[in-house]
């Protein structure tokens, strides 16, 4: 994990293709076995989503874009004999969704698994990203991203309820990732740099369409 945080932090497009091939030799290891329960079959993408999160975020914080759709759009999950885009696949309901026992104090909720994805990050990530308050702020914003991006592909991928979504409901609305990313767009229009990099069709509309759908999954979420 700390050699993939490091190369996705200070990398470049000449050496993005190590980090996403490492990252797809070790969500594609280990076969899916013949028999056992499927909570532990989907668990063996654990490692896998640890390092999705933690080189994404390593990548976000450099504003290394190219580096962060590397891992998420030029990497597939083969499950079955068909080939996923990461993005769509590896995530927190795919590998941990509703398997209670898999973490002490994780009741199965996906906003616990996120909280704890979260404390697990903490510290490979505290020297590139020293401030709590920045951590919160681009872990949010992967994950945030990462639902956007899966959306993109099809608008009826399910997506998972992360931090980000127990952030739309605090008090501040400034710091709401929603907020911030849709001040960003209003500021840098087709300039905003997913944007740029030909993602959502290229349009500022496309992406705040597809908001509007997360958002609404947020704001279903309060109910659990």
């Amino acid at each position: 994990m700390h050699l993939l945080i490091h190369g996705c932090y200070w990398g470049n497009e000449n050496t993005d293709f190590i980090f996403s091939k490492s990252l797809e030799r070790v969500a594609n290891n280990i076969k899916t076995p013949l028999s056992g329960p499927w909570q532990w079959i989907r668990l063996r993408l654990y490692p896998a989503l640890i390092l999705l999160y933690s080189g994404c975020i390593a990548s976000l914080v450099n504003q290394k874009y190219h580096t962060f759709l590397e891992l998420l759009l030029h990497t597939n999950l083969i499950e079955d004999e068909n080939e996923y885009k990461m993005v769509t696949k590896l995530n927190i309901i795919e590998a941990v969704e509703n398997q209670s026992y898999w973490s002490p104090g994780n009741t199965g909720n996906q906003l616990e698994t996120s909280q704890h994805l979260y404390k697990v990050l903490r510290d490979p990530l505290r020297d590139y990203i020293p401030d709590e308050a920045k951590f919160r702020e681009y872990f949010e914003r992967f994950e945030y991203f990462q639902a956007l991006i899966s959306l993109d592909i099809n608008e009826h991928n399910q997506i998972p309820i992360g931090l980000y979504c127990h952030g739309q409901f605090i008090s501040d609305k400034s710091t709401r990732m929603s907020k911030k990313i849709a001040k960003e767009l209003k500021e840098q229009g087709n300039e905003w740099p997913l944007i740029k990099l030909g993602l959502f069709k290229s349009s500022v509309e496309r992406v705040t369409e597809l908001m509007k759908l997360v958002d609404g999954v947020c704001w279903h979420s309060r109910y659990f």
